[in-house]
């Protein structure tokens, strides 16, 4: 799973990384932490 951290400790949990990426391409934000 990857976690993608965002705002003030707010988080939002995808089960594939291009997910997470797309996600984080829309906020302009990098935070991607790899877990489990």
């Amino acid at each position: 799973m990857y976690v993608v951290f965002y705002g003030c400790g707010s988080y939002k949990i995808f089960h594939t990384k291009e997910e997470a990426l797309i996600f984080c391409e829309n906020l302009g934000i990098t935070w991607i932490d790899e877990v489990g």
